[in-house]
């Protein structure tokens, strides 16, 4: 059960880890849009 859990959190952090460059990418992208 705990390795379960743990494997829960880690897929967590990994998912809002991976939001997190999304959200980075797209603002990279709307900024070079602007600047155009």
């Amino acid at each position: 059960m705990e390795g379960e859990i743990a494997f829960a959190d880690a897929l967590e952090k990994r998912v809002s880890l991976l939001k997190g460059m999304k959200l980075e990418l797209l603002n990279e992208i709307f900024q070079k849009i602007e600047f155009k």
